[in-house]
């Protein structure tokens, strides 16, 4: 028996059939998805106050978790694959308070703070300029991944968007090679902008067709970030930077 539901406050979460593109349900929050990697993988995760719920059937091979924004714009997916539902009973009725739970393949999402992220991220007010560093480092590893999710789910490339010949990176903010990447990223494409979230992926936005020529980097506080990300990475990370012709300017 199918059930339906729905209620005017913006969800955070989507859940589809990947095959049909249905719509299964949304939902203001989810609990058991993002998790610690360290942790035993969840079997089961929880849709939070549930909205516009139609769930036919209780088994789908194919399911997605789409992240929305506060206009209900798809920002972020993730592929979940088998998922069945475990409660409620198909045959009564889901009313506002009634979470709803499905048992699902094990693919959790291994950035425990990435909810969190996501709920800025969806929010009316733009992401600013250095947001990111204004978060403990220990979010921005998490940063750095729904940044990446955001960036390819709206199709865009692994590329250099921006047009700016000299772009800036302050070493003070980096405190791990996510750090980095986030201010890498920003610098190059703009608040909540990707740029690389590893080197080989550094490499292939730098040698993309729309890498838009070469262009300048200034690393300041240099020696601060190096203690942070050690010699080896920044040596690397350097060199893959010089190798596509980028100019680096330490201070």
């Amino acid at each position: 028996m199918q059930m339906t539901s729905s209620f005017s406050e913006s969800p955070l979460y989507r859940l589809i059939d990947g095959d049909s593109r249905d719509v299964l349900l949304t939902a203001e929050d989810v609990r058991g998805f993002f998790m610690d990697p360290e942790r035993e993988p969840s079997e089961a995760f929880t849709f939070i106050r549930p909205r516009q719920v139609n769930l036919p059937r209780r088994n789908i091979e194919s399911a997605e978790l789409e992240v929305l924004n506060y206009q209900r714009e798809r920002i972020g997916v993730y592929h979940i694959g088998r998922a069945s539902l475990i409660t409620p009973d198909t045959d009564k009725s889901i009313d506002r308070q009634g979470d709803v739970e499905y048992s699902f393949s094990g693919h959790t999402c291994e950035y425990p703070k990435a909810g969190e992220v996501w709920s800025r991220w969806a929010a009316e007010n733009p992401i600013e300029r250095g947001e990111w560093a204004k978060y403990p480092a220990e979010y921005h590893e998490c940063w750095l991944h729904v940044t990446q999710t955001a960036w390819f789910t709206a199709h865009r490339k692994a590329a250099r968007y921006g047009t700016d010949d000299f772009v800036t990176i302050d070493g003070r903010e980096m405190f791990n090679k996510f750090s980095f990447y986030c201010a890498l990223g920003e610098a190059v494409n703009g608040p909540g902008g990707y740029f690389g979230s590893n080197l080989d992926a550094l490499a292939d936005c730098l040698s993309s067709r729309e890498a838009k020529g070469q262009f300048h980097v200034t690393w300041e506080s240099f020696p601060s970030s190096r203690n942070h990300l050690g010699e080896e990475f920044t040596s690397a990370t350097v060199g893959v930077l010089e190798e596509f012709g980028v100019s680096v300017i330490f201070k």
